[in-house]
């Protein structure tokens, strides 16, 4: 498998042992723990995948071990071009019963910051970009990613019970058929996390539950494009890159990674 390619996806940047610095600005940013990307062939389906195969192995780029799999009919199909304005690489879920699976590896992270690069192609209810399982009545919160109507939303929760469970929105900001650069920090001590949207800092309205100051519970499974480990909240559409950090950036360190990508995919 490739490994400390993030590098090279923040153009000339300089690789250190552990993270990347930007040599004009002095900007240093850790390795992710999870970095998934369309755009390296030799990470999808261990490498040289042919346009609308399915799925079996995402490969991560980052430091971790996990990769992200898949396995029958459920599987994403690969797309070797057509997201954003410079026509990369994806993968495409049919909103039925398509996803990805990473196990309880990344679940559970008590800070993170997380960054995923996604195109919502269905109607707006309820769909899933990269969610961890919500055991119950929703009282299990891990990394959570999604959109309901026209709402980005994440959750943080301490595995007690519901109203304890916290969602976090950033209302009327998603429409269909656009590509978007979303990723949100959340640091222990605080009641929300830090939602940025193609660069710009959302502002975080709490929809439900109150009073977490951390994430805590049982880990469950995380998986791309569905409910954790419920069926419901398929994603219709299309997912370029996914990065997670076992860490709270920095908002500097943020929207470095904001202005690289936004144009890397022409966003």
């Amino acid at each position: 498998m490739i490994r400390n390619v993030t590098c090279n996806r923040i153009r000339n940047w300089e690789k250190n042992e552990l993270s990347c610095k930007n040599p004009n600005s002095g900007t240093v940013i850790p390795d992710p723990v999870l970095h998934l990307d369309a755009n390296i062939p030799d990470s999808i389906n261990g490498g040289s995948p042919s346009n609308n195969d399915p799925i079996d192995t995402w490969g991560n780029l980052g430091t971790g071990i996990t990769n992200a799999t898949g396995s029958g009919t459920s599987r994403p199909l690969y797309k070797s071009s057509g997201f954003g304005s410079n026509n990369t690489a994806y993968l495409e879920f049919d909103g039925a019963d398509d996803y990805l699976t990473l196990g309880t590896t990344y679940s559970k992270l008590p800070e993170r910051t997380v960054f995923s690069i996604a195109e919502f192609n269905g109607a707006l209810v309820q769909q899933s970009v990269i969610i961890e399982n919500q055991i119950g009545v929703s009282k299990e919160a891990g990394i959570f990613q999604g959109v309901r109507s026209t709402n980005f939303e994440v959750t943080v929760g301490d595995g007690t019970d519901f109203s304890r469970c916290q969602d976090i929105g950033a209302a009327g900001v998603v429409t269909t058929n656009t590509p978007y650069l979303f990723s949100d920090s959340y640091t222990p001590g605080d009641d929300r996390p830090k939602m940025y949207l193609n660069g710009t800092r959302l502002t975080e309205d709490i929809k439900s539950g109150s009073g977490i100051t951390a994430i805590a519970g049982d880990k469950k499974e995380l998986t791309i494009g569905r409910f954790g480990g419920f069926s419901g909240w398929f994603l219709d559409g299309k997912v370029a890159e996914i990065l997670v950090y076992d860490t709270t950036l920095t908002d500097e360190q943020i929207l470095a990674i904001h202005t690289e990508l936004l144009s890397k995919y022409g966003i």
